[in-house]
């Protein structure tokens, strides 16, 4: 016998029995395995109706399709041009030193990288030894540029550098392009 799902309803087995027992359908001899009563499954209909208080048929709702809503997407913000803020942690002398210094975009794009200020190997710098170096990196005189600012009179109230070291770190930097 072929049959159909259309021919099946989703039945309450309506049993006292709550413990685990055969079950046979008796409009078809159909064995629906071991049930329980309270049991929902699947029975033919011809066996819904020959024991309508034993397979208690479960009243069908018809689903909706859920509707969701989604938002709309916001464009991302445009992008400040030409500054901004670059934090970058740099390797100097063993000690991992937090930079922040504005980086010019424009000079960035254009491939102008000569005008960049970039990080500076002060140990390349005669007369600067490592302690010399970490006393400039914690005054943050760690760029040329910092440097040549602070002068003689801002390089000897640092840790390490008299007059005469002062004077040959001011020299050389500025020889230097």
């Amino acid at each position: 016998m072929q049959t159909s799902d259309t021919e099946y309803v989703e039945v309450t087995y309506n049993h006292r029995n709550k413990g685990q027992h055969a079950v046979y359908g008796a409009g078809t001899g159909t064995f629906y395995g071991y049930r329980a009563g309270g049991q929902k499954f699947l029975v033919h209909i011809d066996d819904q109706k020959a024991q309508p208080t034993l397979f208690v048929a479960v009243p069908q709702t018809p689903t909706q399709p859920k509707i969701t809503y989604q938002e709309p997407k916001q464009a991302p913000p445009v992008p400040q041009p030409l500054k901004q803020e670059v934090e970058d942690a740099v390797l100097m002398g063993g000690f991992i030193e937090k930079m922040k210094q504005p980086v010019d975009q424009e000079k960035v794009l254009s491939g102008d990288m000569d005008n960049i200020i970039k990080p500076l190997d002060l140990q390349t710098i005669p007369g600067v030894t490592p302690a010399v170096a970490r006393s400039l990196q914690s005054s943050k005189l760690d760029t040329k540029e910092a440097i040549l600012a602070a002068g003689v009179e801002g390089l000897i109230e640092v840790r390490g550098i008299a007059e005469a070291r002062a004077g040959a770190i001011i020299s050389y930097l500025s020889e230097q392009e």
